[in-house]
C-alpha cells in the first residue's frame, strides 16, 4: 500500500528493482531514478510529479521535479510528508551529526526550495514533526526536564496532556 499513492484522479505507483526505481501513472511509466529508492511523497501540479523518496542503499534522500533533483542530502531522514501549505510545496527532514561519540540531530523544513532549519532551543531532546500551516511553522519535540511532548507554534508553546501509562 505505500507503493501506492493517488493523486488528481489518477493512481501513481512506485517500485524498485535493487538497482532503479520506477514511477508509474495509470500503469504508464512516467520516470526511472538511476537509484534504489523508496519513495515516500507524491504530490502533482498541473503537468509536474513532485516526490520525496528515500534512498535504500546509502540513506539520505532526494526531492524532485519530474526527473529533475531539487534537494539532496546524503545522510539524514525526512519525516515522510511532502504537503501543500497554500502555494508551497513542503517537507521536513532530519540530520544526524557523529562526533566525540555523541550524535547531535538537526532539524530543517523545506517550503518551495528554501531550506530552515528549525527548533534550534538548548533544551531539545528529539523533535517527532515539524509541519507548516498557513505559513506558520509547528514542531512537536521532548524536551529536557518535561515528560510530555510540547507542540510549539512560533513562540508559543503548549505541553501535551498524555493518557495516564502513555510513556
Amino acid at each position: 500500500p505505500e507503493s501506492h499513492h493517488m493523486a488528481g484522479g489518477h493512481l501513481y505507483t512506485d517500485y524498485s528493482d535493487g538497482e532503479q526505481t520506477v514511477v508509474r501513472k495509470d500503469g504508464k511509466e512516467i520516470m526511472r531514478f538511476p537509484s534504489d529508492e523508496k519513495v515516500c511523497g507524491l504530490l502533482v501540479e498541473d503537468q509536474d510529479v513532485y516526490t520525496l523518496s528515500h534512498r535504500k542503499d546509502s540513506g539520505g534522500f532526494r526531492f524532485r521535479k519530474n526527473d529533475e533533483v531539487l534537494l539532496e542530502r546524503p545522510s539524514g531522514r525526512t519525516f515522510g510528508n511532502l504537503y501543500h501549505d497554500g502555494d508551497s510545496i513542503c517537507f521536513a527532514f532530519v540530520e544526524t551529526f557523529e562526533g566525540g561519540g555523541d550524535s547531535l540531530e538537526r532539524y530543517y523544513h523545506v517550503a518551495d526550495g528554501h531550506t530552515e532549519q528549525v527548533a534550534l532551543r538548548e533544551d531539545v531532546k528529539k523533535v517527532w514533526d515539524v509541519v507548516s500551516c498557513k505559513g506558520k511553522l509547528y514542531y512537536l519535540a521532548s524536551l529536557i526536564g518535561i515528560g510530555p511532548p510540547v507542540l510549539f507554534s512560533e513562540d508559543k508553546k503548549f505541553v501535551l496532556e498524555m493518557p495516564y501509562g502513555v510513556g
